[in-house]
C-alpha cells in the first residue's frame, strides 16, 4: 500500500470537490493509500476548512475532519525540517520523512519546487493518479 502525505490544499480540494485530489482520498477510503498526517497538519486543515468562504456548517467541518482522521495514520514527526521557502510548509516535509512516506502530494509551488532536493518524491495530485492506476489497474 502506498503511503502519502497530502498538503492542506489537497485535503480541502479532496473534501469539497471531485477531481484528482478526490480520487486520492477515495483510494484512501478504499484502503489503497495510507494517508499519513500530523496534529499540526490537522489543525491547519480545520482552520482552513472552517473559513466562511467554503460555507460549511460546524457539523460539516466536523464530518470532514472525522473522515480524514479515520483514514489517516496520525504521527508526531520525529524531526524538524526547514528546507522550504515557506516555513509553514515544513510540517508536510517532516511528516513525510518521519512517516516514511512514499509521496508528498501538493499543489503548492513552495513545496513542489523541492521535488529534486528532497528524498521523498514530491508530486502533484495529477501526477499521483497514474501512479495509483498503475498500482491498482482494476480501478480506483
Amino acid at each position: 500500500m502506498l503511503n502519502a502525505v497530502l498538503d492542506v490544499d489537497i485535503l480541502i480540494s479532496a473534501t469539497l470537490w471531485k477531481g484528482n485530489s478526490y480520487q486520492i482520498l477515495h483510494a484512501a477510503k478504499e484502503g489503497k493509500v495510507q494517508l499519513t498526517t500530523s496534529l499540526e497538519i490537522l489543525q491547519e486543515f480545520i482552520e482552513v476548512i472552517s473559513r466562511p468562504k467554503f460555507g460549511l456548517t460546524q457539523q460539516q467541518v466536523e464530518g470532514a475532519v472525522k473522515q480524514i482522521i479515520t483514514i489517516s495514520a496520525i504521527i508526531e514527526p520525529a524531526m524538524k525540517i526547514h528546507p522550504s521557502r515557506d516555513s509553514d510548509d515544513d510540517k508536510f516535509l517532516a511528516c513525510g520523512a518521519s512517516g516514511k512516506g512514499d509521496y508528498i502530494v501538493s499543489e503548492d509551488n513552495d513545496i513542489l519546487v523541492l521535488r529534486n532536493q528532497f528524498p521523498i518524491p514530491i508530486i502533484s495530485a495529477k501526477e499521483m493518479i497514474p501512479i495509483l492506476k498503475n498500482e491498482y489497474p482494476e480501478g480506483l
